[in-house]
This record gives structure tokens, C-alpha cells and sequence, in this order.
């Protein structure tokens, strides 16, 4: 009888390894209490029985993906993904979808509504209409400049007998200024020595290079990239890029000058309100005209010069002027004028190619507002030179070796006293009205009338 209490002890623990296997649990050896001996009732048994219970059992054979199953670590159990994963997924995916498409309008919103800045063809109509030899009513000044120059000069039926390179200190320097020749004062905004070759390229492009050519240098015409707070000399990169594949002068690096700002401000909602907002409380839109006199809309004319609207005149009050003034000068205090090193080769190479093709060059210096330039060129209170004048001195260095490689003369001076220039004429530190600008012609022409006397 122990026999068959043996046999169904491995019976048992047959069957618990194979229900164990099946569920994926590691099987577990446990111990079977053993069975209680309890008297038989006389049983007849065939000796086959016997036999057969008295032998070992065997073990059915396991299949082998469940005996691997047996020897792998526990798997945990994979999970059908859950409808509210499943929905953040799609959540997510809209938004992003969404705002990709919000920010493209935004983009695109900003050029219609500020093409005079953001779009190529936002100036050509003002192009346009100096070639018919009409104005341009405009909101502000704030405009794509350099590429209205490009198109206005391609425009162009005839080369004026001298031309104007310089920043926006001449914005004010009329035709009747110099009535004695035909001009055009081609002056930019925020330029840079890369303007220089940019606006050269322009002019030659369209093969309208004139006899003279006036250059204006600021103070900050050599300021290295690194050094500049503003970005609206970017839109001149690639004409300067141009300019100095022809001349084989090596670039300034596409990384230091990719415009960067311009597009992040286009993406701006801030400035998308502004751009909306102006476009439709304006009681006129930009237009060509005759006239030269709008109460909130400034006027750029046929000759490369500009006219204030009777709002911004009203603006320009003398409080105002000093306090810009004296502000401005505090800045450039800190700040003073530095000097690129690619500069001087550049425009070296510039000049040489001007001069060859028969231009005859001037440099002039813009003269700055007195009540600026007394604070700005004012001793430290130990006294010694101000941070501006110390800056500013190898800035003047460079322009005089200029002058002197290639015999080319000054008119103007940055020290308004020297020009004759008094507050007055002035609408900030260094925006000077026609009246003081008509002293620095008049020296030109003076100049000039000598030179072509000897």
C-alpha cells in the first residue's frame, strides 16, 4: 500500500508542475504531507495494477515553448495602449500642427501688413514713383531702404553727375541743396562699412556709376558685427556679398551676418498687433503723390531725401532734442566707436576699384548735434579723455591714411562747431535739419570748384 500512496504523490506533483507551467509561474518545489495510512478494505487487484503502480511514473513531456518559458525571467504583461494615451498623442500632434500654421500666419501677416519692411517688393512702388518723378507717402522711415535704392536705381533713365553714400544724417540733405549738378543722395539707414561696398555694387550693377562720389563716414562705420545693436543693415548683406566676390575681398562669415533678428521679429505677435493696428486707424494709407506735406504720413522724394510728417515735426520739440541728446551721449560714453579689422582692407580695395573705373571720391563727416557732442567729448573727472574721444581717435587715424593713399579730401566735421551747426537745427543728436546741411554743400562746392581749377 505505500507503493500506491508513492504513485499518487508523483501524480500530484505532476499535475501542480504542470499548472504551473501553463499560468507562466516558476515552479516551486512544495513539500506534500504525507498521506494518512488508513486501512484498506480487501481489495482484488489484478497483479498488472500492481505492477503498474508500483513503478516509477514518468513525466509527460513538456512543450518546448513552455519549458523555455520556464527558464525566462517574468515578462511584465503588455498592456493594451489606453484610449487616453492614445488621445494625448493625438492632442499633441494638433498642437503642433496648429501652431506651425498660427506662426506662418503670423509670419506672413507681418510682411502684408509691413511690406515697406519685410517684403522685396514692398519699396518697389515707391520706386516706382520717383521715376515718374513723383513722392512717396509712407507711414514712417522704418522701411526695407537699401532695397528701394536697388530698385530705384535700376530705374533709372540717366546717371546723376554725383552721388551720396551715407547713414541717415543726410536724410534731410534736399536736391536744391546742390543745384548746380544733377544728384541723388542715396543715404541708408544704420550703415556699416559693408555698406559701402554694398551701395558701390548697386550703383555699378546697374552701370549708373557717377562722375563724383560723395562718402560719408560716421562714427561707427567700422564697428565690428559683434559690437552692433541694431539690424537694419542686414537687408545689405548680400549686395556687399556681391561687391566682394568682385573685388576678391574675403567675406564676412553667412553666420555672423544671417538675419536672425528680422525673421524672429516677424514671428513676433507683439509686432503683428502694431503693424495691424497702423494699417487700420490710418486715415491714409502709403501712396505715390505730388505732394510733399501730410499731417501723419512722411514723404520720400525723387531725389533720395525724405520730408517729415506734421506729427513727427510736432514731436521734435527743444525739450525733447536735449533730452535725446544728453541720453545719446551717455550711451556712446559707454559704448565708444570701434574698429573691425576687416574694414580698412575692404574698403582699401574699394576705393582703388572706384578710383579705376574714373569716380572722383570725397569724404565727408556728419556733424553732430552740440548739446550732444559737448557731453559726449567731456573729460572724466580725474581728466582724462572721454571713453567716446578715446575710441574715436584711431576710428579718425583710419580714415585719414584712407585719404591720404588715395588723395581724397574732407568736408564736414563730427565737431559741429566747425560746420557752424547751432541746437536748433536739429531733431535729436544727430539728425540735422536742410539749414545745417546747407553748410557742409557749400564747403563742397567749394571745394570741389578748386579742384577743378587747378
Amino acid at each position: 500500500m505505500s507503493n500506491g500512496a508513492d504513485a499518487l504523490n508523483a501524480q500530484d506533483i505532476v499535475f501542480r508542475l504542470r499548472k504551473d507551467l501553463m499560468s507562466g509561474r516558476k515552479p516551486q518545489a512544495k513539500p506534500v504531507a504525507a498521506m494518512p495510512v488508513i486501512a484498506p478494505a480487501p481489495v482484488s487487484v489484478s497483479p498488472s495494477v500492481i505492477q503498474n503502480a508500483a513503478a516509477p511514473v514518468a513525466a509527460r513531456p513538456v512543450p518546448a515553448a513552455i519549458a523555455d518559458a520556464s527558464n525566462a525571467p517574468t515578462a511584465a504583461r503588455v498592456e493594451p495602449e489606453s484610449k487616453i494615451r492614445k488621445l494625448a498623442k493625438v492632442y499633441a500632434l494638433a498642437t503642433a500642427i496648429l501652431t506651425g500654421i498660427g506662426m506662418y500666419g503670423v509670419f506672413q501677416a507681418n510682411r502684408m501688413y509691413a511690406g515697406d519692411m519685410y517684403d522685396e517688393r514692398g519699396m518697389v512702388p515707391a520706386a516706382e514713383a520717383f521715376a515718374e518723378g513723383k513722392n512717396y507717402a509712407n507711414f514712417d522711415l522704418n522701411i526695407n531702404i537699401r532695397k528701394m535704392r536697388d530698385s530705384h536705381i535700376g530705374l533709372m533713365d540717366k546717371t546723376p553727375d554725383l552721388v551720396l553714400l551715407g547713414a541717415s544724417h543726410w536724410q534731410e540733405a534736399h536736391g536744391y541743396l546742390l543745384n548746380d549738378r544733377t544728384w541723388y543722395n542715396s543715404h541708408i539707414h544704420r550703415e556699416f562699412w559693408e555698406d559701402l561696398l554694398a551701395m558701390a555694387y548697386m550703383w555699378e550693377d546697374h552701370d549708373r556709376l557717377p562722375k563724383t562720389m560723395i562718402i560719408a563716414l560716421r562714427d561707427n562705420i567700422f564697428m565690428p558685427v559683434e559690437e552692433r545693436t541694431d539690424y537694419l543693415w542686414l537687408p545689405g548683406i548680400p549686395y556687399y556679398r556681391a561687391m566682394a566676390d568682385k573685388l576678391g575681398i574675403e567675406k564676412q562669415s553667412w553666420f555672423r551676418t544671417a538675419p536672425y533678428a528680422r525673421v524672429r521679429e516677424r514671428f513676433s505677435l507683439s509686432m503683428l498687433f502694431n503693424n495691424v493696428t497702423r494699417w487700420y486707424n490710418a486715415e491714409e494709407l502709403p501712396h505715390k503723390t505730388e505732394k510733399d506735406d501730410f499731417q501723419s504720413l512722411d514723404v520720400l522724394l525723387p531725389d533720395g531725401s525724405i520730408k517729415w510728417s506734421r506729427d513727427h515735426m510736432a514731436i521734435f520739440t527743444p525739450e525733447r532734442t536735449l533730452q535725446e541728446s544728453l541720453s545719446f551721449a551717455e550711451l556712446k560714453r559707454k559704448h565708444p566707436p570701434k574698429i573691425d579689422p576687416r574694414a580698412e582692407p575692404a574698403v582699401e580695395k574699394l576705393l582703388a576699384h572706384l578710383q579705376s573705373k574714373g569716380v572722383k571720391i570725397y569724404f565727408a563727416r556728419p556733424p553732430y548735434n552740440p548739446q550732444f557732442w559737448d557731453r559726449v567729448t567731456e573729460a572724466e573727472p580725474d581728466g582724462s579723455e572721454s571713453p567716446y574721444v578715446k575710441g574715436l581717435k584711431p576710428v579718425i587715424e583710419l580714415q585719414e591714411r584712407l585719404a591720404a593713399k588715395f588723395g581724397i579730401e574732407f568736408v564736414g566735421s563730427y565737431d559741429p562747431k566747425d560746420v557752424g551747426c547751432v541746437p536748433e537745427q536739429y531733431i535729436d543728436s544727430e539728425h540735422a535739419n536742410p539749414a545745417c546741411l546747407q553748410n557742409i554743400f557749400d564747403e563742397f562746392k567749394a571745394l570741389d570748384q578748386k579742384t577743378v581749377t587747378q
